[in-house]
């Protein structure tokens, strides 16, 4: 048992496993956004599912002893995909301006 557990957890297979549950996940958020009219942000979303596709990716290229400049490259990505999802959470919320210059004085 212990080791079919080890196996699991070092095979990069775990990491597509994730990356595909993540897919889904995402997609079936944007549907019932649509059906059920959440209010979500889609951009805010997009970019938050693709900072943790990098995120995997990172996991992946570890678990795959891939060459170096993958891990560095995708915790790149991922570090800039969620500065920009937080940037266009923080443009689409309507109230942000008004406490960032009720802020200034």
């Amino acid at each position: 048992m212990t080791a079919h557990l080890q196996a699991l957890f070092s095979s990069p297979h775990l990491a597509d496993a994730l990356l595909l549950f993540l897919l889904l996940e995402t997609a079936l958020l944007l549907r019932w956004q649509r059906q059920l009219g959440l209010i979500l942000q889609r951009r805010s979303l997009l970019l938050n599912a693709a900072a943790g596709a990098m995120l995997m990716l990172a996991l992946r290229s570890v678990l795959a002893a891939a060459d170096w400049y993958w891990l560095p490259g995708c915790l790149l990505a991922a570090g800039v995909l969620h500065g920009l999802q937080l940037w266009s959470q923080r443009a689409a919320t309507p109230d942000a301006k008004n406490a960032v210059a009720k802020s200034r004085g």
